[in-house]
């Protein structure tokens, strides 16, 4: 009798074990499962927050270049201070109306920010200046100015909107430029392509 007992209660825990064994595992499994799911939508948010962040900040360049657009194209058509830079009769003259053409640029740079430079060219004369403070070096301005003179040779149409933006070679580094030619004046912005990539490249894209 006793060796009975004996029998049923190491019957009793060996099943006992393999249930035990058995739950285990479905546990092990679901926890792997539920670990994989979290895994693959995480993974998946962070995919869909990069393209959201992507998208919203080439939204917002889109606009700053429209901006810029619409300002050089108002500027170049409207604004009486280009013409006074061109009627000026002397050096001192012609100093005093770039500067206050600059403080008009200056205020308009606030909305989109200083790395968007701008120049001026007198086509006529071949004179070539910054319209905004100057944030290049200054042999990269030699090269740029050599560029839009020797450029604007070939382009001497009344009016031209060069509307997509173009890529530029300036020393070690790569810009896109946006110019527009009327009459006498072409009106130049210039921006670095790091400077557009570097606020993209300190946000947190899902790192």
């Amino acid at each position: 009798m006793q060796r009975l007992v004996n029998q049923n209660s190491s019957r009793s825990i060996n099943d006992y074990l393999k249930v035990l064994f058995i739950l285990l595992s479905l546990i092990i499994i679901i926890q792997l499962a539920v670990s994989f799911l979290i895994i693959s939508i995480t993974k998946q948010q962070s995919v869909d927050y990069i393209k959201d962040t992507v998208n919203v900040y080439i939204k917002g360049v889109e606009q700053e270049m429209s901006a810029v657009d619409h300002f050089m194209t108002w500027t170049v058509i409207n604004e009486p201070l280009i013409k006074n830079i061109e009627r000026s009769t002397s050096v001192t003259e012609k100093s005093e109306n770039l500067s206050d053409f600059r403080s008009r640029v200056y205020d308009f740079q606030i909305s989109v920010g200083n790395e968007y430079q701008f120049f001026l060219l007198l086509r006529n004369e071949s004179v070539f200046t910054n319209a905004s403070k100057l944030l290049i070096p200054y042999s990269d301005f030699l090269e740029l100015k050599g560029h839009f003179i020797s450029s604007d040779q070939n382009s001497k149409g009344i009016y031209d909107n060069l509307n997509n933006w173009k890529s530029l070679q300036l020393g070690n580094r790569s810009y896109l430029y946006h110019q527009i030619n009327y009459g006498n004046i072409s009106f130049i912005c210039l921006v670095s392509v790091e400077d557009i990539l570097g606020s993209l490249q300190d946000l947190n894209l899902g790192k």
